[in-house]
């Protein structure tokens, strides 16, 4: 039906690297009738930001479709890969609240060393790229989850635990 049909568009402009349009017909899908709990349709949903270097609401997208999704035999293949995702998540990244310096540019916060995961690797360049562009929230702060490991924060250093996704266990670090 029309689910499946907008599902089977998402992921044409998915593969085709055309992230606005994915997700425009992920979200048509989920919104049609019985859409919601299609876990297909919830795992596209949390690849979007995902490929945008968004671990975090990618996170709480897959905590979402877990939440939500059918538990029928097609939805089981997708609910592993739903529980795969969350697993890589909660082993490899951790919660950071970043807090902008009030005037001036930041300095991004730099993993030592580079992760040699080239998908680990893309969400710290992500993570700099934002800290670069200034991107934040109305209260001056950049919420991520970033891979884990030994960071530098100017001169000083920071280390990051695995795992440490929840509300509540970010580490609040001011950028010089």
């Amino acid at each position: 039906g029309g689910v499946r049909r907008a599902v089977v568009e998402g992921w044409i402009f998915f593969e085709a690297g055309n992230l606005r349009m994915a997700e425009e017909s992920f979200k048509k899908a989920a919104s049609l009738d019985g859409g919601k709990e299609n876990a297909e349709l919830q795992y596209g949903l949390s690849l979007i930001p995902w490929k945008r270097g968004l671990a975090r609401q990618a996170y709480w997208q897959l905590k979402t479709a877990l939440a939500v999704s059918g538990d029928g035999a097609d939805d089981e293949e997708w609910r592993h890969r739903i529980k795969g995702r969350i697993r890589y998540i909660e082993r490899n990244f951790s919660a950071v609240t970043m807090r902008l310096p009030a005037r001036g540019k930041a300095l991004p916060m730099l993993l030592d060393p580079v992760p040699r995961d080239p998908v680990l690797r893309q969400f710290s360049d992500a993570a700099r790229t934002l800290v670069e562009q200034g991107s934040q929230a109305a209260d001056g702060a950049l919420r991520l989850f970033v891979p884990s490991g030994r960071y530098w924060v100017g001169d000083k250093e920071l280390e990051l635990n695995p795992g440490e996704v929840q509300p509540g266990q970010q580490q609040i670090v001011y950028l010089p």
